[in-house]
């Protein structure tokens, strides 16, 4: 983010903003100037149309900045905030419209020990400029303290404890399969177990100087206060710790940082004078941990020597990861206690009355024990602000940048005292832009060949040059005017993550964050069709081996898609370590005639697993390659389609032409993370016919009416029009009505004459309706939709509800009902409440038999 001019006294204050990301949520509107709302114009939109909406509203703008599109507006006398907020946010002129929010100033931090001044070492290195003006840390950086452990439970400390993503706590099992069980928040390689709560102290103290919680009024605050700490505990309560252990936490660190924990530096207030040459073995490990990408912090010692002539490892070891840290005072010369040496001894750090959590409370201590993690913080604040850096270049950042002092010339390399916020102005480049994809929904599926409209927005003070398309890393297309878009046409089968990257007019660039979307060869099965594999309908299974009774094969065929309770009847986990191939068999009640088959692998988040979607994926624990077979009653043999390779999605769709048999296997020639697993396989039947007629078509001869219309450009006819995304909003894309927050109401279709149908489906309008995807059975809105209404019939006399025609809590975009075969001529969707103050219906279907 941009720089913001930091105060020169402690009482410096940071600006707290409430970041509001396209259309604010209706009735968060406490604090806002009543009466005045930021209406933002699509571009193009001239000041007479803008003059004309304003006027038709009886507002005025108040203040207008044309070079963004946007309009500073008052209301009129008593005007409702959130219909008028509701209803210019319905024109297709209007891109976006928000409450004139108030934002205020904060004091920063507010932690008492900061407050009262005890935290002398923070404010000798800057950080509060650092926090200030770039930021005060990512949650995604993690720090390795190596040390006694941690108090887990100190509340100061509980909200930037790591946590595994991998380990269910307290069951009891290696569930991430890395020999260590439950280590939820790290290990203790003394007592050989994954709990590394510190019986000494001094681990939660080092803790706390890195990432203790910030600005929650609690205690003291860390150098990087959103920054997570990972504990590797190999210190005793005797305050001795072994080569061995130092190997086994640097050895585990490497495992979790080659499984993606974006570890970035590690803490080590600890070492001993050398004796019998260099310790190659531990240098060993060290230079691993290093060469992964990790900077690895040392002590200097506190003998008051020159470790150059007198060694202290690991602090004197000549890794190129490892930043060497001498204790220095309040007046910034060495402190007397503390180890030197220009060769060996990289800068000093405050290591004098550092104030830091320590038991279940707070206590000051000195050494180069408190100085290390000042350094280990102040390197997982400059990764923050700059994610790209290396090794080398993050150790050259912090020794660049020190306070050149007299007093340390000699002494140490960099000859001088950290200095956080010079190290983060030396690394800071030009500000990125901030870019963000509009445009497909996450989540999203489509049916190839497909074409997809990609939308981006885009902002930069020094303005946008251009903004680029990606799909999977590949450039797909340029656009340098907002909006930007662009249109990806005949699109493959695949599983794409979409991102955006922005180029301001200096050169400087940013990407968004990806959208993951799915281009299947058919959409997602309907509901309503049986699903043979079920153990509910009859069918059991048997697998090649199996982990232990928790992953009973039986467990992919209970009927929960996400694998829930995993280790404890939730899935199938095969029993032989990288071996392959295993298999799953589902035997079915008898022979049943098939045309899909689904298998869902184990979610990365298998402890709090969610529905599965089309276009969800998998890093850690699914199928890579697998095949589908069925028997013949004599042989198996491979089901049209059903090799699938190079697999990365969740949930795997097949379609074939229909088979019959009376059972079915999943052969697993490759999966990842050492094991095969399974969370659920699902059968059904052939899909229904093709040929069904859509009697509720316009093509069809059908006609609409609805209750009330905002106005022509959101007719009922615009949701009998064929498109099912309501393309086009505003401009004919779907109906809305024209009573807002007042329902009900409603929409009919009236037939060609007499129909017998089965089927009614009905689509609310998407959270991206300026650039829909196409809709799935899985897509959701939260903003637009239908949340409540009736699907009814007509039977001559009276309006009638269709059997399971009552719908409430709907959070789905395509809602479809089916029902035994009646004959109407008209139904209707009789809305009692919807998101964001009206009506929207994109399309209405009703199907024959």
């Amino acid at each position: 983010m941009k720089k913001l001019q930091a105060a020169a006294t402690a009482a410096a204050l940071l600006l707290a903003l409430a970041v509001v990301r396209g259309q604010q949520p209706v009735g968060e509107t406490a604090d806002a100037i009543p009466g005045e709302v930021l209406v933002k114009y699509r571009a193009g939109v001239s000041v007479s149309r803008r003059n004309d909406i304003l006027t038709g509203r009886a507002s005025a703008a108040i203040g207008r900045f044309l070079d963004l599109d946007i309009d500073h507006v008052r209301l009129p006398r008593a005007a409702n905030l959130q219909a008028m907020l509701a209803a210019f946010r319905a024109m297709p002129e209007v891109e976006s419209a928000q409450p004139n929010y108030r934002r205020q100033v904060v004091q920063a931090p507010n932690d008492p020990y900061w407050l009262n001044g005890s935290m002398w070492g923070l404010e000798r290195i800057q950080a509060q400029d650092a926090w200030a003006s770039y930021g005060t840390g990512s949650p995604t950086i993690v720090v390795a303290d190596l040390d006694t452990g941690v108090n887990y439970n100190h509340p100061d400390l509980a909200a930037n404890l790591w946590r595994n993503p991998g380990e269910v706590p307290g069951n009891g099992v290696d569930d991430d399969h890395n020999g260590y069980v439950d280590d939820v928040y790290g290990i203790d390689v003394a007592n050989r177990d994954g709990d590394p709560m510190d019986d000494h102290g001094h681990g939660t103290h080092t803790f706390g100087t890195i990432a203790a919680v910030g600005n929650n009024g609690e205690g003291v605050v860390g150098v990087s206060w959103n920054t997570k700490v990972l504990s590797c505990k190999f210190i005793d309560a005797s305050g001795n710790g072994y080569d061995s252990g130092i190997v086994e936490c640097f050895n585990y660190l490497v495992a979790l940082k080659n499984r993606g924990v974006d570890i970035r530096a590690s803490s080590n207030s600890y070492g001993g004078p050398r004796s019998g040459g260099v310790p190659t073995v531990l240098q060993s490990a060290i230079d691993r941990a290093g060469n992964a990408g990790i900077l690895n912090v040392f002590a200097a010692g506190n003998s008051g020597v020159n470790i150059d002539s007198a060694p202290f490892d690991p602090a004197s070891l000549t890794s190129a990861s490892i930043v060497s840290v001498a204790a220095s005072d309040t007046s910034d010369s060495r402190a007397s206690f503390s180890n030197f040496g220009f060769t060996s001894v990289d800068l000093g750090a405050p290591g004098v009355s550092i104030v830091s959590t320590y038991g279940s409370g707070y206590a000051s201590s000195a050494g180069t024990s408190m100085a290390t993690p000042l350094v280990a913080g102040a390197a997982a604040l400059l990764t923050s602000y700059n994610k790209g850096l290396t090794v080398a270049a993050l150790k050259a950042a912090l020794l660049s940048s020190v306070d050149v002092l007299p007093q340390w010339s000699g002494l140490v390399a960099s000859g001088g005292r950290l200095n956080v916020f010079r190290a983060a102005a030396s690394i800071a480049g030009p500000t990125a832009p901030a870019v963000s994809v509009t445009g497909p929904a996450a989540g999203t599926a489509f049916t190839a060949p497909a074409t997809i409209a990609l939308s981006a927005t885009a902002t930069d003070a020094d303005g946008i040059a251009q903004v680029t398309f990606y799909a999977n890393g590949t450039p797909l297309g340029t656009d340098t005017s907002s909006p930007y878009s662009f249109t990806w046409s005949n699109v493959g089968v695949g599983t794409y993550a979409i991102t955006a990257s922005a180029t301001d007019t200096t050169g400087a660039t940013g990407t968004s964050q990806p959208v993951s979307i799915v281009v299947g060869s058919t959409a997602p099965p309907p509901s309503g069709r049986v699903n043979v594999a079920a153990a509910a309908n009859g069918a059991s299974a048997i697998g090649s081996s199996t982990y232990n009774s928790g992953y009973a094969a039986s467990g992919a065929i209970n009927g929960d898609r996400r694998g829930q309770n995993w280790g404890a009847g939730g899935g199938w986990n095969d029993a032989t370590p990288d071996s392959w191939p295993d298999w799953l068999e589902v035997d079915f009640n008898g022979a049943q005639t098939i045309g899909e088959i689904d298998v869902f692998s184990v979610q990365d988040a298998y402890g709090s697993p969610a529905d599965p979607t089309a276009s969800m994926t998998f890093t850690q624990y699914g199928l890579t390659a697998f095949s589908l077979e069925y028997w013949t009653g004599t042989q198996w043999l491979p089901i049209p389609g059903g090799t699938v390779s190079g697999n990365s999605q969740v949930w795997r769709i097949v379609t074939f032409a229909p088979l019959t048999t009376a059972k079915i296997r999943v052969w697993v020639n490759v999966a990842a993370t050492t094991f095969s697993r399974v969370a659920e396989v699902e059968a059904y039947a052939a899909p229904p016919p093709s040929g069904r007629v859509n009697v509720a078509a316009a093509a069809n001869g059908a006609s609409a009416i609805g209750s009330s219309t905002y106005n022509s450009g959101y007719a009922a006819s615009g949701a009998i029009n064929g498109d099912r995304r309501g393309q086009n909003w505003g401009a004919g894309g779907g109906w809305n009505d024209g009573t807002p927050d007042a329902w009900p109401d409603w929409l009919e279709v009236d037939f060609n004459g007499a129909q017998t149908i089965g089927e009614i489906d009905v689509f609310s309008v998407q959270d991206n309706y300026a650039a829909p995807g196409e809709p799935t059975t899985s897509m959701t809105f939260s903003l637009y939709g239908l949340s409540n209404f009736s699907v009814e019939y007509w039977t001559g006399t009276q309006w009638v509800s269709v059997p399971g025609g009552i719908v409430t809590g709907n959070t789905s975009v395509w809602r479809q009902v089916t029902f035994p075969d009646l004959t109407t001529s008209r139904i209707r969707v009789w809305v009692s409440a919807a998101g964001r103050t009206w009506s929207r219906i994109a399309e209405v279907e009703a199907y024959t038999p």
